[in-house]
Order: C-alpha cells, then sequence, then structure tokens
C-alpha cells in the first residue's frame, strides 16, 4: 500500500519457520544452486540498503519488504518471466519460495505490486544498487582481482514498440499528446478533439496509417495528419503537467524531424529510405517510434534493427559482468567506454581493455593511456580526426581470441534472458532490464565460482 507517496515495511518473510526449515530440505535437494544463490544474496542485500523506499507508518496494511520484492525481479529476469507468470511462479514453486525467503504458507506480491515496486525503485534512483552489490560482493570474495583484464562489446536490442511509417509516427504523436492532455483535464482535452475532428485519436485503437511516403495515398495522408497536428499543438493550454509537456515535445520534434516546412515530407533523405516498416527514420538518428521516443534506428554489420545497444564489460579470468550499460541504436560502440569509465573509480579500474576494431580510435586509446589502461584493439581504417597518440597496442590473434568469452557472455543474455528485446518502453526502464539481468546472470556465476572454490 501506498501512503503519502512512500512504502511501509511489514515483517513478512523476516524469518523462517522450523516448518518452512523442513518443506525445504525434503523439497530441494542440499546441492541445488538456489541455495547457494540465496546464500550469496542474503549476505549481500539488506532490508536496511533499501529502506529510504519505505515509510515508518503504523496505519493501514503495509507491503512485502524491498528484499523479498527485488529477489522477485532478479529471478523474473533470471527464468525470463512476465510479472504475471512471476506471481504465479512464487505462488506455487516452492524453489522459489525458497529463493525469496518466504515461508511456504506466507502470501506473495502480485504482478500489479512488482509492477508499482519496480517504479518507485526507478523513481528513487536504485535500479544500480543490487548489481552494484553484487560486483562488491564479488570483489569481497576475491573474484574480482586489482589489475584484471576486462572484455567489451556490445549487442543489439530491439524495441517494445511497433515501428510505423511516417504518417503512422506523426498520428502517434498525436494520440500520445491528446492521451496526455485527456488525463491532465478530460473535458478539455474531449472538447479539442471533437472540434478539431480528432476524435478518433482517444479511442482503444488507433488505425495508424500504412501507407509509403512515396504513394499519392501517403502523401496526401501525411500533409493531412501534419496539419492536425499543428491544429492541437495551437489549442494546447497553457498550463500542461510534466506528462503532457513530455508528449508535446515528443511531437514537435517529429514534426521538426519529418517535414521540410509545415505540411510536406523532406524531399531527400526520407524518400529515399521510407518504406511500409518505418526505415524513413533511420536518418540522423530521428525518432522511430512516438511510443519509444529513445529508440533509434541502428546498424551493425549486415543487422538492422530500432532500438538499443547493450553494452557489455566483463573481467576475463572470472567471467562475470563488471558493467553494464543501454544507450540508443544509433551510438558508436566505442561512446560506451567513457561513461564506463565515469562510473568506475580509479582504484577498480582494469590494467588493459579488449575490444573489436569499433573500439580502436585514437582518441580512445589515448583517453585510456592518461588513465593507465592499454587498449588491446585493432586500429580501426575509419579514424576520426585528431592526432594519433603514437602509442597503443595492436592485439595479436592469441591476445584477442580472449574476446570470445565476452560474446559468449552476450549470448547468454540475449537467449537465456530475453534481453534482445526490451520490454518496457523509454530508455530509464529498459535500463531497469539490463541491470537485473546482469545481475542474475552475475548470481549463477557467483554460484558456480562459490562452489569451485569450495570444492578445490
Amino acid at each position: 500500500m501506498v501512503r503519502g507517496g512512500l512504502l511501509s515495511v511489514r515483517p513478512i518473510g523476516a524469518s523462517q519457520s522450523s516448518f518452512a526449515s523442513i518443506v525445504y530440505d525434503q523439497v530441494i535437494p542440499a546441492d541445488e544452486p538456489v541455495r547457494v544463490w540465496r546464500q550469496i544474496l542474503d549476505g549481500t542485500i539488506r532490508e536496511a540498503d533499501f529502506a529510504s523506499l519505505y515509510a515508518d507508518s503504523q496505519r493501514g496494511r503495509p507491503p512485502f519488504p524491498a528484499i523479498v520484492m527485488i529477489r522477485m525481479m532478479i529471478w523474473q529476469f533470471m527464468a525470463k518471466l512476465s510479472d504475471r507468470q512471476m506471481e504465479t511462479a512464487a505462488r506455487y514453486d516452492l524453489r522459489v519460495r525458497f529463493f525469496l525467503g518466504l515461508n511456504p504458507d506466507d502470501p506473495v506480491p502480485d504482478a500489479t505490486t512488482l509492477c508499482l515496486f519496480r517504479k518507485r525503485l526507478l523513481q528513487a534512483g536504485r535500479e544500480r544498487q543490487v548489481f552494484d552489490a553484487l560486483v562488491e560482493k564479488a570483489r569481497e570474495l576475491g573474484f574480482l582481482k586489482e589489475g584484471y583484464e576486462e572484455l567489451t562489446d556490445t549487442t543489439h536490442m530491439k524495441t517494445a514498440a511497433a515501428v510505423p511509417t511516417i504518417v503512422g509516427l506523426v498520428q502517434q504523436g498525436i494520440r500520445r499528446v491528446l492521451l496526455a492532455w485527456r488525463a491532465q483535464d478530460p473535458q478539455a482535452a474531449t472538447e479539442v478533439a471533437q472540434r478539431l475532428r480528432l476524435e478518433e485519436y482517444l479511442g482503444e485503437r488507433l488505425h495508424l496509417e500504412r501507407a509509403s511516403i512515396k504513394s499519392k495515398r501517403g502523401q496526401r495522408r501525411f500533409r493531412w495528419v501534419v496539419k492536425q497536428a499543428y491544429r492541437l499543438l495551437a489549442d494546447l493550454p497553457a498550463e500542461q503537467g510534466p506528462e503532457l509537456q513530455q508528449a508535446v515535445e515528443v511531437l514537435r520534434r517529429i514534426l521538426n524531424e519529418q517535414t521540410s516546412d509545415d505540411s510536406e515530407p523532406p524531399k531527400s533523405e526520407t524518400d529515399e529510405t521510407d518504406s511500409d516498416q518505418g526505415k524513413g527514420q533511420q536518418i540522423k538518428g530521428r525518432i522511430a517510434t512516438a511510443n519509444d521516443p529513445d529508440a533509434r534506428w541502428g546498424k551493425k554489420g549486415s543487422i538492422q534493427w530500432t532500438g538499443y545497444k547493450t553494452a557489455v564489460f566483463e573481467d576475463s579470468e572470472s567471467e562475470l559482468i563488471t558493467d553494464i550499460d543501454v544507450c540508443p541504436g544509433n551510438r558508436p560502440d566505442s561512446e560506451t567506454v567513457p561513461p564506463h569509465f565515469d562510473r568506475t573509480p580509479q582504484e577498480k579500474q582494469p590494467a588493459d581493455m579488449v575490444a573489436d576494431g569499433a573500439y580502436g580510435y585514437p582518441q580512445l586509446r589515448q583517453m585510456l593511456k592518461e588513465k593507465g589502461i592499454v587498449l588491446i584493439a585493432p586500429r580501426t581504417t575509419k579514424c576520426q580526426p585528431g592526432p594519433h597518440p603514437g602509442g597503443g597496442l595492436v592485439a595479436l590473434k592469441e591476445d584477442h581470441a580472449i574476446r570470445a568469452k565476452v560474446e559468449r557472455k552476450q549470448a547468454e543474455l540475449v537467449k537465456y534472458h530475453g534481453l534482445r528485446v526490451a520490454r518496457y518502453l523509454g530508455l530509464a526502464k529498459v535500463k531497469v532490464q539490463a541491470y537485473f539481468t546482469a545481475a542474475a546472470v552475475n548470481i549463477k556465476r557467483l554460484g558456480l565460482l562459490v562452489v569451485n572454490a569450495t570444492c578445490a
């Protein structure tokens, strides 16, 4: 339950009853990996670490502890489950209940509770905390050593939103503005929609125009929806809430990017690339879909997609993920490296970094050299302007072969944990998916490392 914008604590799962111990001992084998995973989390994630998410109130029915919700999110991404599937698993699977720290007869959070907690975690800016805590745990256990060798690469992630044609894109922008306005002032939004003949945009579903901008029908429809968009923008209220402001900003940007004046599409770039699959938004990082305005068209080799890039950083020895980040699909691979070292304290940075030719720019080599880090990557033939540092290391085949480890890690994230397709809309929410997926993969790897170290 939410009271005063905060959550309040309840003691569910705080202790395990003797009955639960008997049941779990009989049902879950001693060598079950989930026992090691829970042991790792018990010493890493504490309720006190998330105390600021909760209100100290005795009124109303208090919700579930943060550690239960966080473990649900970890298992959800580990098993590639939806919110409702996670609720079902927690309700009927004793192995999942054991991992969550619940007794067999404890109530479990429902799908809505899980969704609201994820939103609360994002609003508080705590979405990386679990992943960072597991990385620190690996350092404490000695699996991440000083001066380690780091591997990095990116892989593509498709947006969860459908990519429309240019005409459909403008329609999406109009609908988003009207829905945000209706949430703020239902009466005013409905009256304006009726006066401007935009009632269809407030329906349950909107039929998006599928005609290409190259066709005569597509050009006629484009001129009409652009006029509708400008008329709507002229009638907007002076006072706008955050959601309405964001929707208006997206629509204005779509119009600026997709029109050469108030009614005509660009005559050169867009017409050459437009198709029924929305490829008209591939030019210069334009918005591809109003439902996910952070997604961008990207190309990597022969692969083309609309969405994001996931940058993975991995320790070559332990094969643990040391960092993960998400950026729009049109960003170059090499631009993911500087933010990584901004997040990593100097004493925890690697001695060298192994990457492919997409990272072999002189500027990146010089930046890492100033930090005392050697970049092992082939020199790119598409060097950006700037002075060559004169140093650097061209990777030998035997040194560069270890990059297969990070590619294998990416395959694990994509194939077994669903990181190929975004679950949510918006870059901030997609990052939540990446952080908890990486946390789940690190727990699996830590469990194996702990077992091997114990048996050695």
